[in-house]
């Protein structure tokens, strides 16, 4: 069992060794963008590794002593911010149609914004029952909000509850002249099914609204089984992007598994004893935990896009940030058939997002703080979405 263990965590470590700059084009292996399009206007000239390291910190197996080059790097002031999705309706009031129920489904005035969604079986207490065809669910989030998401839920399917029809989304700053966001139907909600009960799922996108009330139109058949009234405002932060934990990869448009880190934000944890990372990714930080709580701070950056980097143990309850960014490898082919033959069936591995990391991260200096956006260092896991994963900085 433990030669099983070990052979596995291997293949995962192999896994995430990237081709950063010692991809050889002619021996098909693709290397990183920075090296095949000349893209990282970041680098220092003197191709020497540049190591920002807290001295008190030895995170690297090189005894010897390092002279650090000048940090030349743009601020991070200077970098664009990303938009990090925060649910603001957590504790708001609101009113509904009519309460004409007395049972365990009759609306509370608390549970619709409370934060906890309900699963897909419909007796579950957390829904609020109407008896209604149609009727309207105002939310007040007490201040105005740049806003970027809606969503609600409805089930259906058993006691003669009927599939509902649609959700219409409104925004207003005083509660009295509305616009309109967008319909959703109901054929077009994600949905989910337990034992003759199906969940209905609609969001809406409203990033180019503000407001602080929100009116949820409902149109259905018999009755409104209503679960969480949830919206989100967008907050500018500076953020790195992850998609990849511990050699477990999120799918998302401009990253490429099997290539081993190209166009990943991978982050490696503690999880297995002894676990270490880095070598030959391109640019790397190591984060330990805070005295805060819930917060990381940087022990070492390392940042050097031509040259293998050390060894680096992965600090206990902390974790390890690396990064390269990805080939456009269609376009590559395009501009010469014959220097890129071998990637003549690859896709474009490039994100703005991963893009963005990767300059970011040069930016930032050990002592930086940052919080973790739905990453799960505990068990390794990320959310589905990615853009949601983020390691925000808290010291802008």
């Amino acid at each position: 069992m433990k030669k099983t263990i070990a052979f596995v965590l291997t293949v995962l470590l192999l896994f995430s060794i990237s081709s950063c700059v010692t991809g050889n084009t002619s021996s098909g292996v693709p290397g990183n963008s920075v090296i095949e399009q000349n893209s990282s206007d970041l680098k220092d000239d003197s191709n020497e590794s540049e190591i920002i390291s807290d001295e008190s910190h030895d995170v690297s197996n090189d005894e010897s002593s390092i002279d650090l080059p000048e940090k030349n790097y743009p601020e991070l002031e200077s970098f664009e911010k990303s938009a990090l999705k925060t649910l603001v309706s957590v504790g708001c009031s609101y009113t509904t149609p009519e309460n004409n129920r007395n049972d365990i489904w009759r609306d509370d005035g608390i549970r619709l914004t409370d934060g906890v969604q309900a699963p897909s079986n419909g007796a579950n207490d957390k829904y609020s029952g109407f008896q209604a065809d149609s009727g309207d669910f105002i939310v007040d989030l007490g201040n105005e909000y740049s806003l970027c998401a809606i969503s609600t839920a409805m089930c259906a399917g058993m006691w003669g509850i009927e599939k509902p029809v649609s959700v219409t989304f409104s925004v207003s700053s005083d509660g009295e002249s509305w616009n309109d966001v967008g319909t959703v139907s109901t054929d077009d909600a994600k949905h989910s099914s337990y034992e003759g009960w199906t969940r209905y799922e609609y969001t809406i996108d409203c990033s180019h609204f503000e407001g602080r009330f929100i009116k949820y139109s409902i149109i259905s058949v018999n009755f409104i089984w209503i679960d969480e009234l949830s919206v989100y405002s967008r907050q500018d932060v500076h953020a790195l992007f992850v998609n990849a934990i511990d050699g477990i990869t999120m799918y998302c448009e401009g990253n490429n598994p099997s290539l081993g880190g190209e166009g990943q934000g991978a982050i490696r944890t503690d999880m297995f004893a002894g676990a270490t990372a880095g070598t030959t990714w391109c640019r790397i930080a190591v984060f330990e935990p805070s005295l805060t709580d819930d917060e990381y701070v940087i022990t070492a950056i390392y940042i050097d896009d031509g040259n293998p980097k050390p060894e680096i143990v992965v600090p206990f309850e902390g974790f390890v940030y690396m990064v390269n960014t990805g080939n456009d490898w269609p376009a590559l082919y395009a501009s010469d058939p014959g220097k890129y033959s071998y990637a003549k069936n690859y896709t474009d591995y490039t994100s703005d997002e991963i893009d963005l990391s990767f300059e970011l991260i040069a930016s930032l200096e050990v002592g930086t703080h940052v919080i973790l956006h739905e990453i799960n260092l505990v068990y390794g896991t990320l959310v589905e979405n990615f853009g949601s994963c983020l390691i925000i900085v808290t010291d802008d």
